[in-house]
């Protein structure tokens, strides 16, 4: 037995499909899955598509929806987008008091490989188990605590995809400490992400990058290992069509088991994904509209030099002239196209 566990609102419903239909998809067919969903509003008509899912794609698998309530988060201030659902993760220990261990997975993701591998992987006692937040990332990249040199060295995890000891998680009152740290006064950039990393440095086990890949671009050699692709940008592939080659593969793997993105996109009424990220493509992949594109945002910075809007102007142009808009992110995303096909035959 296997318990999974993800949330998501309303607008995180097709990547929560894609997360739990790769993640079904991998897991041996004997082996007996609960699949837990931490949900806002959630409507009637998501829950039965996610159940048929389930249903569909392992006959073992018990959806189980955890409703989460506003009063849940009383005094708590609000994380990404004003939303409180980021900390629900943070109460899973309450949310399921008679399970001693999760595999807790966002809805931003593609898995490639079985999870087992993870849930039966050695936590020599820690009470988290997970990759960190990148090759270098530590402690002291976003943390408003006083940390000892040695503690600034501890490694920064991304909380994505981690494997949970919920018995030790309610013995320490982890939610308490928790509630404490989010009602006070202090900032961080990483909302839960940090607040967990910090109360738990010490119990933290490490498993391999290759089960939460955050890069945006990959080599043949690293295709060959990914397991678990993690879309850790602000845009997602469900309302925002990019040539990024993570994107595409995204959209490839819905197309095969959900039907057509585009008319996802239409569903959605994502239409500002739709068109900006295929303007996007359109300038990196065509050198005389990117310039023509590139002068006449240089025009418009001379025009507004000591206009507010120039700031954003700036940001824009960057991004087409040394960054992923431009010919870096050509360059990158055609050297990434070449191993797409290596990564679509996994599915």
């Amino acid at each position: 037995m296997i318990h999974l566990v993800s949330l998501a609102d309303e607008a995180f419903v097709p990547g929560l499909s894609l997360t739990m239909i790769s993640s079904l998809l991998f897991l041996p067919k004997t082996e007996s899955v609960t699949f837990h969903i931490l949900s806002g509003l959630l409507t009637k008509a998501s829950i039965d598509y996610l159940e048929k899912i389930s249903s569909r794609y392992h006959s073992k698998c018990e959806l189980v929806f955890h409703h989460i309530s506003p009063d849940d988060f009383k005094g708590w201030k609000p994380g990404p987008n004003n939303s409180m659902m980021t900390y629900a993760r943070l109460l899973l220990g309450s949310l399921l008091p008679t399970t001693s261990k999760v595999l807790y997975i966002d809805s931003d993701m593609i898995v490639l490989s079985n999870l087992m591998e993870l849930w039966e992987m050695p936590m020599h006692g820690k009470m988290i188990l997970a990759a960190r937040g990148g090759a270098e990332a530590t402690l002291s990249g976003d943390c408003p605590w006083e940390l000892t040199p040695q503690e600034k060295q501890l490694p920064y995890i991304n909380a994505g995809i981690m494997v949970m000891d919920l018995d030790q998680w309610r013995a320490r009152l982890i939610e308490q400490e928790v509630k404490n740290i989010v009602c006070s006064e202090m900032i961080f950039t990483c909302y839960d992400q940090t607040i967990l990393n910090y109360l738990l440095r010490y119990d933290i086990s490490l498993f391999p990058m290759e089960w939460n890949w955050q890069g945006r671009i990959f080599s043949t050699k690293e295709a060959s290992s990914i397991k678990l692709i993690h879309f850790i940008t602000p845009k997602k592939p469900w309302f925002w069509w990019s040539d990024d080659p993570r994107f595409q593969l995204w959209r490839a793997f819905y197309k095969k088991y959900l039907g057509s993105p585009l008319q996802l996109f239409f569903k959605q009424k994502a239409w500002s994904g739709l068109c900006y990220g295929l303007f996007e493509s359109v300038i990196r992949d065509c050198d005389f509209l990117r310039w023509f594109y590139i002068v006449f945002l240089k025009f418009l910075l001379v025009l507004k030099k000591k206009h507010p809007d120039a700031a954003p102007l700036k940001v824009i142009y960057d991004y087409y002239t040394t960054g992923l808009g431009g010919k870096k992110g050509k360059e990158e995303f055609q050297n990434s196209r070449s191993v797409f096909s290596t990564l679509r035959r996994r599915f």
